[in-house]
């Protein structure tokens, strides 16, 4: 069932509980209208008021393979298919268009029976500035273990990514993303890598001004022999140019 937005106003729809950010994704819909009435609640209170009849539309969000959209998926509940998906994503950066693939929920009873075009909206795992390299690290990896999977709509190891532009991309997820957790973190337990680190990163400077002096000292006494040895020779060919010079040198 494939339907454009303008069909849902002035309906009754469910945009999820306060704070989760499904009525943000309703008002990229362009839903909001004096005769649309939104209203905000927990998925299982939606759904049991949509078997009722006393709501007419719902926006779910969530893997499909949770136990509340495997229950919407066996209902007899149609899954809308968003006919406008293209212009959407074009409008909102945030969202992306995806297909749930027809026979999804059960190949065996061919349900769902046709291809559904969805919306999906983007996740960001963010962070305040001070939050340590450390802990950086551990989020990240917490994060691909979680969210590393695959399902219909993303391959193996498809998320976490680095493909936005809404925030400041931190060194430490560069980093993890390109080589992966610290050298010291694969092998010593968290509190001594870190500890290790944070005295390498004072060191490390004061280390390669030692380098760098060390390598000097050979050439700057080097250079100072020969400057001195610079001076005895000018002093020899001074002394051998007055030799030449006088017709008949004496011993002394």
């Amino acid at each position: 069932m494939s339907i454009g937005l303008a069909q849902l106003r002035g309906k009754r729809i469910a945009t999820g509980v306060p704070g989760s950010g499904l009525l943000n994704v309703t008002r990229y819909c362009s839903l909001i209208a004096a005769n649309t009435t939104l209203l905000e609640m927990d998925a299982t209170k939606a759904y049991q008021d949509l078997e009722n009849g006393t709501l007419d539309a719902a926006f779910f969000i969530g893997r499909p393979n949770t136990s509340m959209q495997q229950t919407l998926l066996n209902s007899d509940l149609k899954l809308i298919s968003f006919a406008q998906a293209d212009a959407l994503v074009q409008k909102f950066p945030s969202l992306s268009k995806i297909t749930f693939p027809r026979a999804s929920t059960s190949i065996i009873n061919d349900l769902l029976r046709a291809d559904v075009t969805l919306l999906a909206a983007t996740a960001l795992l963010v962070s305040k500035d001070t939050l340590h390299p450390a802990l950086a690290y551990l989020l990240l990896k917490a994060a691909r273990t979680v969210h590393g999977g695959k399902d219909y709509f993303t391959p193996l190891r498809a998320f976490p990514n680095l493909n936005t532009d809404e925030f400041h991309i931190s060194d430490e997820s560069t980093r993890y993303f390109k080589s992966g957790r610290p050298f010291l973190q694969r092998y010593l337990p968290f509190w001594l890598a870190s500890f290790i680190e944070r005295r390498l990163l004072i060191l490390l400077p004061f280390m390669a001004l030692l380098i760098g002096l060390l390598q000097a000292l050979p050439r700057m006494t080097a250079a100072r022999i020969k400057n001195r040895l610079v001076v005895w020779y000018w002093e020899i060919k001074a002394l051998e140019d007055e030799i030449w010079r006088t017709p008949q040198p004496t011993p002394d």
